[in-house]
């Protein structure tokens, strides 16, 4: 473990928390995919997805995701949301619990749009004139 001297003593570094290179939140018609990818995960001890729906605080979505990576590599995820219905716009955003405590990254926002992959055809109706 790194040490660092401060006036003469010795104190341990806490690990830095995981290098995110990127979180994301993709709907389809089924709901949303969230992704994130790290690059490198000293101290983590694992991660959880929570979401706010619009105007909602954030809570819980998944359970507790135990970390893929280490400290000198990192690891793709992938979890889904198919609870969010059409219409709903949600926030999300990754929870990483590590040595250095609960830290909350920044969120993502998605909508899944009502309706989206519908397509309406008129109907044309013949009658008989009379």
């Amino acid at each position: 473990q790194a040490m660092s001297s401060k006036e003469g003593s010795m104190a341990p570094q806490l690990p830095t928390p995981a290098i995110l290179v990127r979180f994301e939140a993709k709907p389809d018609a089924s709901g949303v995919t969230i992704e994130w990818e790290t690059a490198a995960e000293p101290g983590v001890f694992g991660f959880q997805v929570e979401r706010a729906l619009e105007g909602g605080a954030f809570a819980a979505l998944s359970t507790f995701i135990f970390p893929e990576g280490t400290a000198v590599s990192g690891a793709i995820y992938s979890f889904r949301d198919t609870t969010l219905r059409a219409g709903q716009v949600a926030s999300y955003r990754l929870i990483e619990f590590g040595d250095g405590g609960r830290i909350a990254h920044d969120a993502v926002t998605v909508s899944l749009l009502a309706d989206s992959n519908r397509l309406y055809l008129p109907i044309l109706l013949r009658g008989t004139s009379p």
